[in-house]
């Protein structure tokens, strides 16, 4: 019931604690977490929206970070945040503002993932924070850039893996030597399903699905039922999209441009 929440377009609530940061960066990133949570709001129908706090805690201290962290998440591997799931707390190292924000929006988009569709499969969950945490804003509009930690030189930094092992993978492929290769084909494929009106359509339909059931994740046969094409053929969709002139041979140059507004997208 709590994780449900009362299904209100009052929808936010963002806490900081832990150690004092300044005030011009609390005041862009609580800006930028809110206009984060807007596009969830053009991704998902007002009435299914539900009610999230974000609860973010700060360490400009490695030593008590690292402290935290082996007491909250103790199998976790050197890292400058990480989302706690069981007590809805995302932590986060602080060594400069650009990084701190950066990660601080990732871990972000875990919390609000929580709060509006539960538990979700991780391709997702860790797509779409690879996606939006590059994000910046300008009043009324925000643009997402390309994730440098994924893309290089108009290519996946990572060999790309097939979307059947992407879309079906377990926490222990995640948890192996193909995390990184996982990491950039989510993101990569978040970017792709965000690049297109139709594409964009088909997951805000996995969205609404994966929101029936907030215990339960999703399939790869239910997830390729909403997409409503054989494995073989989105595959080879998004393939083409990566090779051809509207996917990595124009990524260098390609951002989405987000108009809260209008609630559109274009591509710059």
């Amino acid at each position: 019931m709590t994780l449900a929440g009362p299904k209100i377009f009052d929808y936010f609530k963002l806490n900081i604690s832990g150690a004092n940061v300044p005030f011009e960066f609390k005041e862009k990133l609580t800006h930028s977490i809110n206009k984060l949570f807007a596009l969830y709001g053009q991704l998902i129908a007002k009435e299914d929206l539900k009610q999230v706090v974000v609860n973010l805690r700060f360490f400009t201290s490695k030593q008590r970070f690292l402290a935290y962290s082996k007491e909250h998440a103790p199998s976790l591997k050197p890292t400058a945040g990480f989302y706690d799931n069981g007590t809805n707390e995302a932590v986060i190292m602080y060594y400069s503002s650009e990084q701190a924000i950066t990660t601080a929006i990732h871990e972000s988009v875990h919390a609000i993932n929580r709060g509006i569709i539960g538990n979700s499969n991780k391709w997702f969950n860790e797509g779409m924070a690879e996606y939006l945490e590059n994000i910046t804003i300008n009043l009324s509009s925000a643009i997402i850039t390309r994730n440098k930690s994924w893309y290089k030189n108009g290519k996946l930094k990572y060999r790309q893996l097939p979307l059947r092992k992407v879309l079906s993978a377990s926490r222990k492929d995640w948890n192996s030597q193909s995390q990184s290769n996982l990491y950039s084909t989510s993101w990569a494929f978040i970017y792709f399903l965000m690049d297109d009106t139709k594409r964009k359509a088909k997951l805000v339909k996995m969205l609404k699905a994966e929101q029936q059931n907030l215990c339960n994740t999703l399939s790869f046969k239910q997830t390729m039922k909403i997409f409503n094409m054989s494995d073989r053929e989105l595959q080879n969709r998004f393939s083409r999209w990566l090779a051809g002139p509207e996917g990595s041979g124009s990524l260098k140059s390609k951002s989405h441009l987000i108009f809260y507004n209008y609630m559109t997208y274009q591509n710059i």
